[in-house]
């Protein structure tokens, strides 16, 4: 029993430390220098990333673009493919806006 609960607690914090490995990552100029930075980070840019990979895969998995033609696809992808890259640029900054104030 204790070697289960063992192996669940590596688990766990396996995952942990990749996932706020992964943050750093992308985040990467701002690093947390407090308690306040590191929630900022684990807080506001999980869900942050989970919200700019649902919106991609949203947008670009569409049954909408894949029944258009393979021109119209690239028309109507490449505007909503920038205007997806500036949304993620906004959002980068923020986060690592606030990591660096807290």
């Amino acid at each position: 029993m204790r070697c289960r609960s063992a192996a669940s607690a590596l688990s766990t914090g396996g995952a942990f430390v990749v996932v706020v490995s992964a943050l750093l990552y992308l985040y990467h100029p701002a690093i947390p220098r407090s308690l306040a930075g590191w929630a900022a980070l684990i807080g506001l840019g999980l869900p942050v990333w989970m919200g700019l990979e649902w919106i991609g895969e949203t947008l670009l998995r569409s049954g909408f673009l894949a029944r258009q033609s393979r021109f119209l696809r690239v028309l109507m992808g490449v505007p909503v493919i920038a205007v997806l890259m500036l949304l993620a640029a906004l959002a980068v900054q923020t986060v690592q806006w606030t990591i660096n104030t807290w």
